[in-house]
């Protein structure tokens, strides 16, 4: 299964990227064995691209899930994008973010119906989705994801927040690939969560 995680960076960023979508691919990598069969790539596309060319440039991928980061700039592009892509691409929709809450997600679901929610930190949340998703939708749902069956939320909410120190660095795992440092600047996230407290 190959899982597309796409960044729609803003346009007044100097970085060209987001962090979120190489966490979240470095995290995968180290919590599913590679004989899971699942592959993550990421692609970074600013959050002012027309709509189908950002949607041509995903399709072209050839995902079977695609996962997109929900801020306040970007959660209207995303959801514009699905919806072009809704009629040619058989792939599960993966939303989550600071934009991602489970009333977001009610309102989300008329817009793109069966999609998926991840509410909260998404590095252990994703995993058990993408571990249900492998095994064909067997097994226990995964705490901290949304989905909605025949218009009702079936959610539990993650038990506990994620431990900061199984979050591998993204750099010495070798998520981020080597051609963004070309300017051989590396962009941190000190903290967690928007900085404004949205």
């Amino acid at each position: 299964m190959k899982l597309v995680l796409v960044n729609l960076f803003p346009d007044d960023t100097i970085a060209r990227y987001l962090l979120s979508g190489y966490l979240l691919k470095a995290y995968l990598e180290q919590e599913l064995p590679a004989s899971a069969g699942l592959t993550v790539e990421v692609l970074d596309l600013p959050a002012d691209a027309p709509a189908d060319q950002a949607a041509s440039k995903i399709a072209a991928l050839a995902p079977n899930a695609l996962g997109f980061s929900c801020y306040i700039w970007n959660v209207e592009k995303a959801m514009e994008i699905m919806a072009l892509l809704r009629n040619g691409l058989d792939a599960p929709f993966i939303l989550g973010g600071p934009e991602i809450s489970l009333g977001r997600a009610a309102d989300l679901e008329r817009q793109v119906p069966g999609s998926y929610y991840v509410i909260g930190e998404g590095e252990v949340s994703l995993a058990g989705l993408m571990t249900w998703l492998l095994a064909g939708g067997q097994g226990p749902w995964p705490s901290g994801v949304a989905r909605f069956v025949e218009g009702q939320a079936q959610y539990h909410q993650a038990t506990r927040e994620v431990d900061l120190a199984s979050v591998p660095s993204i750099s010495l795992q070798g998520a981020l690939p080597a051609g963004l440092y070309q300017r051989r600047q590396v962009f941190l996230e000190p903290q967690r969560g928007c900085k404004y407290r949205c």
